[in-house]
């Protein structure tokens, strides 16, 4: 099956008890069908009180120049690899697709903002580099 909640539960996840799901730089690579069907089958067999953390990848016209030189430089990376991206959503956009799929809500973060938020000031890391378009959104099961 490609149902990651049964695999989770056929794994050991109670599904009676309240569980978190990170999913994280994942989105972009899936097309829209199958994340909406994971996020779908996830709310659908967690308890309540379950959360949901995912990041979305912005339409590559989007951010600044030094984020599109950035994007541009990773693609270039990739190339050969078949990686490409196949879903990528305004905040907006992925806020619905989040809410229909049976989560809701409950915030909705650049993903420069989260990193600042929580990367250490002295860690080095290049915060103000992250692309300001990049979504966050935190969801949580009634």
């Amino acid at each position: 099956s490609r149902d990651a909640a049964q695999r989770l539960h056929l794994a050991g996840l109670d599904p009676d008890r309240p569980a978190a799901f990170v999913i994280e730089g994942v989105t972009m690579y899936l097309p829209e069908q199958t994340v909406i069907d994971q996020f779908s089958a996830l709310a659908a067999s967690s308890a309540p009180g379950s959360r949901l953390l995912a990041d979305f990848t912005p339409p590559p016209d989007s951010g600044t120049a030094s984020n599109k030189r950035q994007l541009w430089l990773q693609r270039v990376a990739r190339g050969g690899s078949g990686e490409r991206f196949r879903l990528t959503v305004t905040p907006d956009e992925a806020a619905s697709l989040v809410e229909s799929t049976g989560w809701t809500v409950t915030e909705t973060m650049p993903l420069r903002d989260a990193a600042r938020a929580f990367v250490p000031a002295g860690s080095q890391l290049p915060v103000e580099g992250v692309n300001a378009d990049k979504t966050l959104i935190a969801a949580t099961i009634g």
